[in-house]
């Protein structure tokens, strides 16, 4: 019976990952700033239910994001398919796992501390500045002319660029999101337990 809740709450929280990461692409189609909503269901399942959990459902993001980039859905990821699949698979599928699994390794190694409502504040902050960390250092190792190019055709240095326009205001949003939602919802999931 537990493992049944167990994948069915997987099952889940994956659902609501694909949605919210397509809502999100399509939200920063409009708006002038990406935001990545689908981190707070990534979070919630590497924080209350485990290393499992957390992989599987970091992994529905992953290539769910980079299938917006090989369709094109996800306009700046289609640019960067074109100019190499592995690579932006890296870039997407791997980089967001691999964001969870730094979550999963820092919960594991603040397991032994008192206070979870600090322990999951602490968690739910990593996870948008792993992401966005990895994103940043697989973008400018695997695509430096693409960065430069979008930098200048932005009229703006290369450290500009990345600050103002490609993390700026959306990793605040994140980081704020995150932090204000998921340490809730996984103090209200471990209530029902």
């Amino acid at each position: 019976m537990k493992k049944n809740k167990f994948v069915v709450d997987c099952a889940i929280l994956c659902s609501l990952t694909v949605v919210l990461q397509i809502l999100s692409t399509l939200m920063s189609n409009y708006l002038q700033f990406s935001l990545t909503l689908a981190l707070i269901p990534v979070a919630v399942a590497c924080i209350h239910y485990g290393a499992k959990c957390g992989i599987i459902v970091s992994a529905a993001m992953g290539i769910t994001l980079f299938i917006e980039c090989v369709v094109g859905f996800d306009v700046g990821g289609g640019i960067m398919f074109a100019l190499s699949p592995v690579k932006t698979f890296i870039g997407s599928a791997v980089r967001v796992v691999l964001a969870a699994c730094g979550v999963i390794l820092a919960g594991a190694l603040t397991s032994k501390f008192k206070g979870k409502k600090w322990r999951s504040f602490l968690l739910s902050a990593l996870l948008p500045v792993f992401n966005t960390g990895i994103f940043l250092l697989a973008f400018i190792t695997m695509f430096n002319p693409l960065l430069h190019e979008w930098a200048s055709g932005a009229g703006s240095t290369v450290i500009s660029y990345i600050f103002l326009g490609l993390v700026g205001v959306n990793f605040i949003i994140e980081v704020i999101t995150c932090v204000a939602l998921c340490p809730a919802i996984v103090f209200a999931l471990g209530k029902n337990k």
